[in-house]
C-alpha cells in the first residue's frame, strides 16, 4: 500500500492532467519503473528465508550450568546462549524472534512492514528496498510539486486538493523510508546489527566484526547468501501458520 497507492494516484489523477503530454508519459514511466523495483525488493524481503536456524526438539535441555558457552574472538569473550524454545545453542549474533517463533542467524530486526525478520540472508535486499522505495516516494513528491506549481500558476490550486494530499502522503512515507535508510547505512558502516545497536552489545568490548566503513560495505554487498536451512514450508508454531519461503 505504501508504494502502490501513491503510484496509482499519480498515474490516475495527476499525470493525465499535466500541461505537457510528453512529460506526463515520461514521468509516468519513471514512476512505474521505480515502483516495480520497490515491489520486487519488498516481495523478496517478505518471502525470503531471513536465515532461520532450524529447531532441534529432539535435543535434551542441558543443565543450567551448561546453557551458556564462552567463545573467544580476537581476545574478546562472547557467550553462546541456549534457546529453550528451539532447543539449540544459538550461534553468535543470532537471536530468537518471539514474533516469528524462531532463531535467526545474524538477526537485525523483525520488520512489521514486510511481516518477516531481517537477517543474514535478506538484509541486503532490505536495504535495497529502502533505497528504491525512498527514491520512488521522492519522485512522487517531486512530480506532485511540479503539478502543484502548474496549478498555482493557473490559480487552480484550491480545486485540486488531491494533489496536495498525495504530496503530503509521499513526503510522510518518504521521510519514514529515508530515516530507516540512513539508520541502516549507519549500522552497516559500523559493522553492527540493529539488535546489537539497541542492546549496546559492544559497549564494553571490541566489535570483532567492524573492519572499517569501506571494508564493512564491501563485505555487506559481496558476501554470498548462505544456503537456506529451511526446505519447503516452515511451520511457525506461535502464530499457528505455515510460511512458504522462496529461494534467494
Amino acid at each position: 500500500g505504501i508504494i502502490i497507492f501513491p503510484t496509482l494516484a499519480y498515474l490516475g489523477v495527476i499525470a493525465p492532467f499535466l500541461n505537457s503530454v510528453a512529460w506526463g508519459v515520461i514521468s509516468s514511466l519513471i514512476i512505474i519503473a521505480w515502483a516495480c523495483g520497490s515491489l520486487y525488493y519488498l516481495r523478496k524481503v517478505a518471502l525470503m528465508d531471513p536465515g532461520i536456524i532450524p529447531p532441534d526438539m529432539s535435543a535434551e535441555e542441558p543443565q543450567e550450568s551448561e546453557k551458556e558457552k564462552i567463545i573467544r574472538i580476537e581476545g574478546e569473550e562472547f557467550v553462546l546462549k541456549w534457546c529453550s524454545t528451539c532447543h539449540i545453542s544459538r550461534p553468535l549474533r543470532s537471536f530468537h524472534c518471539k514474533i516469528c517463533g524462531t532463531c535467526v542467524s545474524v538477526h537485525d530486526h523483525h520488520c512489521p512492514w514486510v511481516a518477516n525478520c531481517v537477517g543474514e540472508r535478506n538484509h541486503k535486499s532490505f536495504v535495497q528496498f529502502l533505497a528504491v522505495g525512498f527514491t520512488t516516494t521522492f519522485l512522487d513528491f517531486l512530480f506532485c510539486g511540479i503539478r502543484l506549481w502548474e496549478l498555482y500558476d493557473a490559480d487552480e490550486l484550491s480545486s485540486n486538493g488531491i494533489v496536495i494530499v498525495l504530496a503530503v502522503y509521499a513526503m510522510i512515507i518518504g521521510s519514514g523510508l529515508g530515516f530507516l535508510l540512513i539508520y541502516q547505512i549507519k549500522i552497516v558502516s559500523q559493522g553492527i546489527t540493529t539488535n546489537e545497536d539497541i542492546r549496546k552489545f559492544y559497549r564494553r568490548k571490541k566489535n570483532p566484526f567492524n573492519k572499517g566503513c569501506i571494508e564493512n560495505w564491501k563485505r555487506f554487498w559481496n558476501r554470498e547468501i548462505p544456503e537456506s536451512c529451511i526446505k519447503g514450508t516452515f511451520f511457525q508454531a506461535n502464530q499457528n501458520r505455515s510460511v512458504q519461503y522462496q529461494e534467494a
